[in-house]
This record gives C-alpha cells, structure tokens and sequence, in this order.
C-alpha cells in the first residue's frame, strides 16, 4: 500500500490466468520496477501451451512475474524463473506459491542495444544446453528498422534446421525513446528442436 493524500492505494493487483490468480504491479505501471500484465502475457502463455509438449523440465528466462514458465507448472517437473529485477522475483516468487510451484531465481545481464543483443544470446546459448529433443521457444519484441527485422536477421542464421519464426501480433507499443527510429515492434515467436542425435550445438553456431 501507498498514501495517495488522505487515501491508501494498493500497490498491487490480481489478475486471473487459465482459472488462477497472478499477482503483478497495479496501474499505472510508471515505477522503474513495475511489473506488467497485459496482452502479451496472455499471448505468450498462450504460445507456450499450445507449442511445448514433452518438456520435462523449464527455464523462463525474463520471466517477469511469472507468468509464462507458471503456465506450465502442471506439465513439468521443474521450472526455474530468472529475472534481473528484484522486484520480478519476488512477483514470482509469489505466484509459484499461489500456484503451489517452487521457483528458483538466476540474473542475466543487461540486453544492450534496443534488447536485441540479449534475445539473440538467449536463443544460441540455449541450443547449446538443450539435450537432444530439446525445444526452444522464444517469445520477444522485432524492431524493425528501414523495413528490416533486426531480430531475425540476428537470430535466424544460427538456427538449425526446421526453426519456424512467426509474427503474433504486428504492432505492439513502444514508447522508450530509444526507439525512436524504429518502424514497428512486433511480437514474435521463435521455435527451433535440436537435433535428437546431438549431444551439443556446435552445427549451430
């Protein structure tokens, strides 16, 4: 809770996801550590119960509150949910308990440049830790610049064989001003499967 003049207001709020309750930030979402939920959340959640089958064990990497690897927890028998912010972990480490799920935390580094440098790092470097079988699913924001998708023309030639890449939503909000000579940001999704024969991903790279 916070003193808004002579009035309390919550600092948080509930929404509900496949029946269940998800804690997050309350609106408007202006603090540096705020955590929201909202369109792409459903979509991403969505993206990843209808493409990971088989998975056996999940890491959510910018994992937010949670919403995305906690979508799963009736599926796997381990999730781990990474976040730089401290804020986000202790979002989901709220709602792993609301969804009876043990959460474990990991930081990753800064995302450079527009982000892009930290989304194409997520998807090599996890091929290469993926067992054979594995399956990758990255769901992220295409800049595109001068007509030009700057994520797929980072990410899509170090995938393997068989890697689909799809737009989900054509335009999504961007108001940072870095990216201010951007065209459109995109909200995407990235499916590759490494190869059942491979012990690691050096083909890959």
């Amino acid at each position: 809770m916070e003193c808004a003049g002579d009035e309390l207001r919550a600092t948080v709020r509930f929404s509900t996801l496949d029946g269940g309750l998800h804690v997050h930030s309350s609106c408007p979402t202006t603090a540096n550590d705020a955590l929201f939920f909202g369109p792409d959340s459903y979509r991403f959640a969505r993206l990843l119960c209808e493409r990971v089958v088989g998975a056996r064990s999940l890491i959510d990497v910018g994992a937010g509150s949670g919403v995305g690897g906690l979508c799963l927890a009736d599926r796997v028998e381990r999730i781990i949910l990474t976040h730089v912010s401290k804020s986000a972990r202790s979002f989901a480490r709220v709602n792993a308990e609301l969804a009876l799920v043990d959460a474990e935390k990991r930081l990753y580094r800064d995302g450079g440049a527009l982000g892009l440098e930290l989304t194409a790092r997520i998807a090599r470097e996890a091929l290469e830790h993926l067992p054979g079988g594995g399956q990758l699913v990255v769901h992220s924001g295409a800049l595109f610049i001068d007509g030009v998708d700057q994520l797929t023309r980072e990410v899509m030639p170090r995938m393997p064989a068989g890697a689909t890449y799809e737009e989900l939503e054509p335009d999504v909000v961007g108001e940072e001003p870095a990216y201010a000579r951007v065209d459109r940001i995109a909200a995407v999704a990235l499916l590759a499967r490494k190869d059942c024969g491979s012990m690691s991903s050096g083909a890959y790279r």
